[in-house]
């Protein structure tokens, strides 16, 4: 990244995919050491830093890693998984405009909360469930019958 200069600065993508088991925040400390470590060549080379990450304890990561942007003078641009890949690479490129402020999470566990303010459960909206007792009568979903197979043909041999 340091090596040689071009005359529209460069790009360095800090990203992946959602971690499992990964404790993002720990794995970013080594990034912000060499950040730190070598502040004056990248703002020398223009870099900008875009970081895309998700997993377990991602948000303080990102925390991190635009704590580091403010007090190095590098422009880090700071994304969490409600930001795709490709819309990254897109804003990197100059190909999309970089949004001021970071898109609302998405979280996908969203479904589980009752959003409408009422005390009710998601079960209301729901048919059936396979933990719930079925009434006698109530039909199970046909299954359609799968073919016989071939017979193959043996041929005895004497």
């Amino acid at each position: 990244m340091t090596r040689g200069q071009h005359p529209q600065g460069k790009v360095l993508i800090i990203g992946g995919s959602i971690a499992n088991f990964t404790n993002v925040a720990a794995t970013f400390k080594g990034i912000v050491r060499a950040i730190n470590d070598y502040q004056v060549p990248l703002k020398e080379h223009k870099v900008s830093i875009f970081v895309r990450r998700g997993g377990p304890n991602y948000q303080e990561g990102l925390r991190v890693m635009g704590e580091v942007g403010k007090t190095t003078g590098i422009p880090i641009h700071v994304f969490g998984t409600e930001t795709h890949m490709t819309a990254i690479v897109g804003m990197a490129l100059g190909h999309r405009p970089i949004p001021n402020q970071p898109p609302a999470a998405a979280h996908t566990a969203n479904f589980l909360l009752n959003s409408s303010g009422g005390s009710s459960t998601p079960v209301n909206s729901r048919t059936s469930s396979f933990s719930e007792p079925r009434a006698p009568g109530d039909a199970l979903p046909s299954k359609t019958a799968k073919p016989a197979p071939l017979a193959k043909a043996h041929r005895s041999v004497q």
